[in-house]
């Protein structure tokens, strides 16, 4: 989980996103934010805006550092979800991006049907993903706050559907990848094959959430490949009956804080 972690930790931010995210979370710099979830790992495409942790009673403490935008990775068996982060400062508003006039009307006339309604903050959008002319518009407008997967309902024809699994394993070449993991489809669900360390699994999490448009579901058979690290030649290994001195790189395990130390923030 840690080098999975790390991984996604050290991603480039992205340059278009594609899906909608699944949430957004508005939080103020300075402040600590704490919920549950069952997940393998969590990180943050931008580090210096917000931090982000998994601690062992399987909740996430969210750390603000500064204003700005960033994306919440959160890995579980068979999901990816993405939340957004907006930080803001003090009582001002958190940045947004809104879609343009010019977003939806390319999107109206490559994906004929296409509709959408209800207030700027949550757009429910359904349409028949009929081309990969159709997707292409779709990863630009999709990428602003007013949609979510939640309110999303995307119907593909064969076609674009696949467009978008060809631009899967072009990423997954890209990266290279495209040796150690195959993906493929059965019916709308990505089913993922192939020998993986966490890194690399790590980033086949990021090239779904960049290439992939609307909720992705996917079958993961992927074998976890465990890598070892081994301590540094100069490593000095401490007799067994010693303890190790202040010096030393072994640290206890981070604890979850207590329900008291919470509510003292």
């Amino acid at each position: 989980m840690r080098l999975a972690l790390a991984a996604l930790a050290l991603l480039l931010p992205t340059l278009a996103a594609a899906r909608p995210i699944d949430k957004t979370f508005d939080l103020r710099a300075g402040k600590e934010e704490f919920f549950r979830a069952i997940l393998k790992a969590v990180a943050v495409d931008d580090p210096s805006v917000a931090q982000a942790e998994l601690l062992s009673s399987q909740e996430v403490m969210l750390t603000a550092s500064k204003p700005g935008r960033a994306l919440l990775f959160l890995v579980g068996d068979a999901r990816l979800d993405v939340v957004r982060l907006r930080v803001a400062e003090g009582s001002s508003k958190p940045p947004a991006v809104r879609a343009t006039d010019e977003q939806r009307a390319t999107v109206k006339r490559a994906c004929p049907g296409f509709k959408e309604e209800g207030p700027d903050e949550e757009r429910a959008v359904a349409v028949a993903v009929s081309s990969p002319t159709c997707r292409a518009a779709l990863r630009e407008l999709l990428a602003s706050d007013e949609y979510s997967t939640r309110r999303v309902e995307l119907n593909f024809a064969p076609e674009a559907l696949v467009d978008q699994l060809v631009a899967i394993r072009a990423d997954l070449k890209k990266r290279g990848l495209d040796q150690a993991m195959q993906v493929s489809y059965s019916g709308m669900t990505l089913v993922l094959k192939g020998k993986a360390t966490p890194a690399q699994k790590a980033e086949l999490m990021r090239a779904l959430f960049e290439e992939v448009v609307g909720p992705v579901l996917f079958d993961d058979q992927i074998e976890e490949i465990v890598v070892l690290v081994a301590p540094p030649p100069s490593a000095e290994v401490p007799d067994a009956g010693s303890a190790p001195d202040a010096g030393s790189a072994v640290k206890p395990a981070k604890k979850a804080p207590s329900k008291s130390e919470k509510s003292g923030k």
